[in-house]
């Protein structure tokens, strides 16, 4: 059966009419189309669209058709670039789970909209509940993250890795996509490597009850990082380490704008241990950093440090989460006594650069 496709003024989800959205049997997907274009009238300038009369994905396109029995639900599926007039739905959007949308939050509300980070939104532009479905952002790093989304979009964001791939090898080197969609999405744009990793979250309370002081290894005394301690921080994460994506001074002067909380752990004043959360975030924070010198490894103090900054970042009303690789069993039993549970499982698509 084939598949009859005719252009459509663009349509935004705000326009489309409470009868096209019903998805009543006797509309056809033809006058339902007309109906929200007639709504919308003229549109903004930007690509023409297509919309499908038949349930069967038309391969390689921005749209398709899932779940349309009988025309009772016609799903009209875009990806596009978000602007500043999209901020408000989108922030509604990544509130709605402040730990899988803690990420492309904080780089909106660092970066902005015209910054070096690029937003693509994934709308449902008709059909129930129309309107923001995911969010992808690519940072200047080459950096890539999904939230939202689903199986119905694989083979949409799948072709939007693949330009960016086409168009500059350079520009995505890594994508961090939910479980569920990573099999389709390596499919659609291959990468070099996989890894799976899984998020934790810590519950507040559960936080806010845990002692750490028992925790602390004798001699162990925990503050915050100061412009001083830059120095020893560098060599501790690129010379030891070699996480040279570390940069020690703009992550420093983070914390000094209150977007940071960078905890440092000393033995004789010298620094053994470190880590932060990122307190960008409205209802959430990241943990991420968490490092100790490798001759003091073993001896609690990496665990003492999480503790204590999961405590902090609770205290200031966030739930604490951290990446972690699902396969690191001793992390994720470390993780588990420290009260973090499991949230979501990610993949890790590298396509060149580190996450």
């Amino acid at each position: 059966m084939s598949i009859n496709f005719r252009e459509a003024n663009p349509c935004r989800p705000a326009s489309i009419p409470a009868a096209a959205r019903e998805g009543d049997p006797r509309r056809t997907a033809r006058d339902a189309c007309r109906t929200a274009a007639s709504a919308r009238g003229a549109g903004p300038a930007g690509p023409t669209q297509k919309w499908a009369t038949h349930r069967e994905r038309r391969p390689n396109t921005a749209w398709a058709l899932d779940g349309c029995r009988a025309w009772a639900e016609v799903r009209l599926l875009q990806v596009r670039k978000l602007h500043p007039a999209d901020q408000q739905v989108a922030g509604a959007f990544l509130e709605r789970d402040p730990v899988a949308g803690g990420l492309i939050h904080s780089l909106i509300l660092r970066h902005g909209w015209r910054g070096g980070t690029a937003y693509c939104g994934l709308w449902d532009c008709l059909g129930h509940g129309a309107g923001l479905e995911g969010l992808v952002s690519l940072d200047d790093r080459g950096r890539s993250t999904l939230c939202g989304g689903g199986l119905p979009w694989v083979e949409h964001v799948g072709a939007l890795l693949q330009s960016w791939l086409d168009g500059d090898p350079a520009r995505l080197r890594y994508f961090d996509a939910p479980a569920e969609t990573a099999g389709g999405l390596a499919r659609a744009a291959p990468p070099v490597t996989s890894t799976h990793l899984a998020i934790l979250a810590c519950d507040r309370d559960t936080a806010l009850a845990a002692p750490t002081e028992c925790l602390r290894p004798q001699g162990l005394a925990i503050r915050e990082a100061a412009a001083s301690d830059a120095a020893a921080l560098t060599a501790l994460y690129r010379d030891e380490a070699g996480f040279a994506w570390v940069d020690v001074p703009v992550t420093l002067a983070m914390c000094r704008d209150g977007h940071r909380l960078w905890l440092v752990g000393l033995k004789e004043d010298e620094i053994v241990t470190s880590g932060w959360g990122n307190t960008l975030e409205p209802a959430a924070a990241r943990l991420s950093g968490i490092m100790t010198r490798p001759d003091q490894r073993g001896r609690g103090h990496a665990a003492t440090l999480t503790a204590e900054l999961t405590r902090r970042l609770a205290q200031q009303g966030r739930t604490p989460y951290l990446y972690v690789a699902a396969a690191d069993r001793a992390a994720n039993a470390l993780y588990d006594r420290l009260g973090y549970r499991l949230h979501s499982q990610r993949v890790g698509l590298s396509y060149g650069g580190d996450p």
